[in-house]
């Protein structure tokens, strides 16, 4: 009897194994799942020259919706809190300043093409148009004080360029994201950069669970 268990056991938990993989196939279907990532931004514009700009470390979460189209098509709306920033450096008319960050609601439109190797094995370039509705924003001087609400723009446009791999149920892909908005950050009345973009790298990786 203990026999026929040894041969058995392995051999059902082998076929739920088969049949969970065969049950989630990426680029089929519709699927939801669970995002989480990091961001490394800086600032970006001409008007920049006297400041001193290094890359700010931030982080997104959020839901990922996956739609297969035909011709190898996908596409993958996002709904995504996002921390992200530039460390900046220079006089202004509050001081020298140092960090800024932000916090927004951003909603990436990932457009996908990609290729299956295999029925839970994936790769696929993206094209990703995304809007984005500022939250917070945070200025901090060199003495220390910050300053909320300083950017004077609420509402931002940009796009994205990048590639992943999709492993069974997990997503991972790179994505360069391009602010078209140009915005300043004040201070009451008083203007501590004329203008730039925020723009930078994307990590991410997801878990589809539907």
């Amino acid at each position: 009897m203990k026999k026929l268990w040894y041969i058995l056991l392995p051999s059902v938990v082998m076929l739920l194994s088969s049949v969970e993989a065969s049950a989630y196939e990426p680029g089929k279907g519709f699927h939801v799942g669970a995002k989480l990532g990091l961001n490394f931004t800086d600032f970006k514009g001409s008007d920049l020259k006297n400041f001193d700009i290094s890359t700010y470390t931030g982080y997104n979460f959020g839901v990922v919706f996956n739609i297969a189209l035909p011709q190898r098509f996908a596409l993958q709306p996002e709904i995504l809190f996002s921390s992200t920033g530039s460390k900046i450096t220079g006089e202004s008319l509050v001081g020298t300043v140092r960090n800024y960050r932000q916090s927004d609601l951003v909603i990436p439109l990932n457009v996908q093409y990609g290729y299956r190797f295999a029925s839970i094995f994936r790769v696929f370039g993206q094209v990703s148009p995304y809007v984005c509705f500022n939250l917070s924003s945070v200025l901090k001087n060199d003495a220390g004080v910050t300053y909320g609400d300083v950017i004077d723009e609420r509402l931002f446009l940009g796009v994205g360029v990048g590639a992943g791999i999709d492993i069974w149920r997990f997503q991972l892909y790179f994505r360069y994201n391009w602010n078209l908005t140009n915005s300043a950050l004040r201070v009451g009345e008083m203007s501590v950069t004329p203008g730039q973009k925020l723009s930078g790298l994307e990590i991410c990786l997801s878990y589809f669970f539907l």
